[in-house]
């Protein structure tokens, strides 16, 4: 599959291009061009290309499903050549810095909040062009003389209406930007809400910011021009928040006579009908809704506070316009009962039924989160839940002696969570045939079960095949969500006490074969 701008890191490549901008050689090295047969096979490529530029400083961004990889190919740097430095970067590096640093000697300087202040002086210090100290550049945490972890005061965050001086197209492959279907625009940044689950509020310090809209489109001109894409991902948690502002981009937009199209996140409630009518007409072609739950309790329990209602009737708004809805749910909060899970399956459906693309989370125990703060002494570990992930298995004994600096890999039991481990698996497969799934959900409620248990007996009937999945590590695609699909069907038509007859069995195999059409 050809590489696409959307596996960048727009951060790295701002920060790249401000050390480029100051005269200093820089290279990337990205992770998905390296061969990933095994771990160790990806490791040792990994670092030879790092080696291969001879660098004197080599700094990672840090994601919490990667940390534990980026930990490792730092020790293996430093093994090789200890005079390198090296430097984290990123939000997990950020909300874990001082567990880091004291833990692991191969990291030498995490740097914490925005960069773009701080890049610059951290290259000129360690490279001793000018006379900074450690103790003079914000946001940079370091061991002192006597060892001691010394955390300097944050740099300012960048104000509301920011600008760039520059573009940083000159360091991606061309071929990468012409083979990509969308490119990823960095409008803004920071939520100014806090639900529990979402360590953002941490990070951007619930700093809400847009970039200046004259800068943003000067960009998105600048890509329609020198390589054609017209297509835009808008990266920010939150775009709509400044109704006045968001309706002020559309008119800019579509004065600029290109016929862009773009897609962005948004809130349910910091979108109404006049915005969504206006983002359409200026060329919105997606939106991306967090929902997370279907249960207004559960809503105020993680600070949430949508109202469900209300959930409903915008995404049918922002379908009535044409507009690609995807909504995004959690289930497996610790005090998610089963009432509130039935709900939250229930909203699910329904925005299904009226063409949302709905997606179905497990809940992780974000580092930074307040769910996290509150529960993090009676996790446990369990790498099974994330065994797809890339050298779990191989770096396993790291991870388990630091659940502070790696939670993705630390779970949270109850008896619910439990029943109901293989629910994303099963709302998967159903995703990739909607209208067979919707049919046997539907039918399944009509035979007198409510959604929890309709979907406790999907994964009944296929737990055998979820099982060996896990175990064996297998990525299950379309075609054995057919097969899956199919032993559904055939057991469900002998089942003893939900049995589906010969016209629901036809119906359910007709819509397979036909993939829905």
């Amino acid at each position: 599959m050809a590489p696409e701008l959307r596996q960048e890191s727009i951060g790295t490549l701002i920060l790249a291009q401000k050390a480029v901008e100051s005269k200093y050689k820089v290279a990337i090295v990205r992770f998905w061009e390296a061969n990933r047969i095994d771990y160790n096979t990806f490791a040792i490529e990994i670092c030879e290309r790092i080696f291969s530029y001879m660098p004197k400083i080599v700094s990672f961004y840090c994601r919490e499903s990667e940390y534990h990889i980026l930990i490792d190919l730092a020790k293996r740097i430093k093994k090789v050549s200890p005079i390198t430095t090296i430097v984290f970067g990123g939000p997990q590096a950020e909300l874990t810095a001082e567990d880091t640093l004291t833990s692991f000697s191969c990291v030498d300087y995490i740097c914490c909040g925005e960069g773009e202040n701080t890049i610059v002086p951290l290259l000129d210090m360690i490279l001793n062009k000018n006379n900074c100290t450690e103790h003079t550049i914000p946001g940079l945490v370091y061991r002192d003389a006597e060892c001691n972890i010394v955390k300097n005061r944050l740099p300012d965050l960048l104000p509301d209406n920011y600008t760039r001086s520059f573009l940083y197209y000159d360091l991606v492959p061309k071929n990468i930007i012409l083979n990509s279907k969308s490119v990823t625009i960095d409008v803004g940044r920071g939520c100014p809400f806090s639900c529990t689950f979402c360590s953002t509020k941490t990070f951007w310090k619930q700093k809400f910011r847009l970039r200046d809209l004259s800068d943003t489109i000067f960009e998105i001109n600048y890509v329609v021009n020198h390589f054609g894409n017209k297509l835009f991902s808008f990266s920010h948690d939150l775009f709509t928040v400044n109704k006045n502002r968001v309706l002020d981009f559309c008119f800019q937009i579509k004065e600029l006579g290109h016929d862009v199209k773009w897609t962005c996140s948004a809130r349910i409630d910091c979108v109404d009908e006049e915005l969504i009518e206006s983002m359409a007409s200026s060329g919105l072609v997606g939106i991306y809704y967090g929902v997370e739950t279907g249960s207004s309790r559960m809503q105020n329990l993680i600070n949430k506070r949508l109202n469900i209602q209300r959930c409903v009737e915008i995404v049918k708004w922002s379908i009535k316009n044409n507009v690609y809805v995807t909504t995004s749910f959690i289930y497996g909060f610790p005090d998610e009962t089963y009432d509130d899970l039935n709900k939250t399956l229930g909203l699910m459906h329904q925005l299904m039924s009226i063409g949302a693309n709905v997606q179905l989370h497990y809940l992780s125990f974000e580092k930074g989160s307040k769910l996290f703060e509150s529960y993090k002494q009676e996790l446990s570990y369990n790498s099974s839940e994330q065994t797809n992930l890339l050298g779990v298995k191989e770096l396993s004994q790291e991870i388990q002696q630091h659940p502070e600096l790696f939670p993705t890999f630390w779970n949270y039991t109850s008896k619910l969570r439990t029943e109901m481990k293989f629910l994303k698996n099963i709302h998967e497969i159903g995703r990739e045939y909607p209208r067979t799934y919707l049919i046997l959900i539907s039918m399944l409620i009509k035979k007198g079960l409510d959604y929890v248990g309709a979907y406790k007996l999907l994964i009944e009937l296929i737990q055998d095949s979820l099982v060996r999945f896990e175990r064996d590590n297998v990525v299950i695609k379309k075609s054995i969500c057919y097969f899956l699909f199919e032993k559904i069907i055939s057991r469900l038509s002998t089942h003893p006490e939900y049995r589906i007859t010969e016209s629901e069995t036809s119906l359910l195999k007709t819509t397979l074969l036909n993939g829905n059409l």
